[in-house]
Formats: structure tokens, sequence, C-alpha cells
């Protein structure tokens, strides 16, 4: 992944600063994984908020990473978006597009409701709990994985949501956290939550084929959590080593 400057915002028009790119006619047989060179893969990549525009610190490693994989697959993300979105399918990069399904007005409610309990941003929490109110984000899953080779979750959020698509191939799970640890601060403690998302994290943690962590002492956490095998896991940090 090549490097990006993260110091201002960017948006869909603005450039993306890339400081030594790597394109990769230079890269040898030798370097390039056997799976990627034969015909390109397709991923489907689920998660709860839209890539674009890029602002935040996720949004900046899922741009980069993606961008850089999308030199030898097809990536295609299926996000959701606010109850005034409209569904586009728009092309970010060459072979990277992203799909934003709007939320359903029955979501919006059943989100308000969680928050009045929880008293804090529930939104990922509630696309997790209620998938059954997101149909077009479920249809549009189930339509676009039939041509997929993994499906990736980025964040466990999306998993119940994959499952209502009843995808049943290889799945990956991209961990940007260790979401019951992260959620136990922001929710200060309330066990109903934290048991939610501990419960989801570890079911789409243990059916995945492989996972993503983003340092060595997260992947060390998620493996002790819930029982996984240091082979099912490797590390992509943010930023990166040219």
């Amino acid at each position: 992944v090549s490097p990006i400057n993260a110091a201002s915002p960017i948006n869909e028009a603005s450039p993306i600063n890339v400081a030594r790119p790597i394109h990769a006619a230079r890269l040898t047989d030798a370097r390039v994984p056997a799976i990627l060179q034969g015909a390109r893969p397709r991923y489907v990549v689920v998660q709860t908020f839209q890539l674009t525009p890029v602002t935040s610190g996720g949004q900046v490693r899922l741009y980069g990473l993606y961008r850089a994989l999308a030199r030898y697959a097809d990536v295609h993300f299926i996000n959701l978006g606010s109850a005034s979105s409209a569904h586009t399918v728009r092309e970010r990069h060459p072979h990277l597009t992203e799909e934003v399904v709007p939320s359903s007005s029955a979501f919006m409610q059943a989100e308000r409701d969680l928050r009045q309990v929880v008293n804090a941003s529930v939104g990922d929490l509630a696309a997790a709990l209620y998938p059954t109110t997101l149909p077009d984000w479920v249809r549009a899953i189930s339509q676009s994985t039939r041509t997929a080779d993994a499906v990736i979750c980025s964040h466990p959020y999306g998993y119940p949501t994959v499952r209502e698509a009843g995808w049943q191939g290889k799945l990956v799970y991209e961990a940007h956290n260790v979401e019951r640890d992260l959620k136990q601060g922001i929710y200060a403690g309330q066990p109903w939550p934290v048991g939610e998302i501990e419960t989801l994290e570890r079911n789409c943690a243990r059916a995945a084929a492989h996972i993503t962590a983003c340092s060595e002492s997260e992947r060390d956490r998620l493996i002790a959590l819930y029982g996984l095998t240091a082979q099912q896991c490797a590390v992509i940090p943010n930023g990166i080593a040219l």
C-alpha cells in the first residue's frame, strides 16, 4: 500500500499524495503471491459506513489498503449509508467500486431506541442486532456475492447481515480494533452491549478462514479472547514500509 498523506481531509475530487508509488509492472513473479498470478479474484467488502469521502483514520486505512489490493483483484464495497443516501455504485479507483445502500426508516428507529438505552453511538451495533430492518442491504450483499471469491467483514458488524444474505463461502475478518475492548470503554462497562459485541466478534472471528489485525498486540488479544490459532491471523499495520 502506498503511503497516504492524512494531514488534511481527502475528498473524492482531491488527489491522494503518494510519496513513492510502486507500480504493478515492477513486481516480479517471485514477489506476487501465486493466487494473484491467475485470473483476477473478486472480493466483496462489507461495512457499516461509507468509504468516501476519505476523512477519518479508518477510511484512510481502508482506501489505501484496498486500492493496493485492486491492482490484483476486483474489490467491491457494499456500505451502509444514511436514510437520505441514494443507492449508488461508483468506481473509486480502477477495479475498486463502492456501493452505498441507504438505511431504512425501520432501522433508523431501532437505532434511536437502542441509543436511548445505551446512551452512546450505536449505529454499528444496531446494524449487527437488527439486520432484518435492512432488507436492501441484505439484498445487495446477496446479489453481489453470487460471483465473489470471498467476503471480507471490515469490522464485525456486517457479519450478521452477510449470513442473512445467505453467504456460506470463504470469510475474512478484517479487525480494525479488538472491538470488545474498544467498546467496553465507549459503553462505560455496561455489560449488555459489551456482551453482545463480544459474542458478535467471537462468531465472526471463528467463522473466518483468515483474520487480519492492525498490530501484534491486537492479534494476540484476539487469539486469547476467542480461541483462535496463530495460523489464522496476520498483522497488517497502519502505515506501510516501502
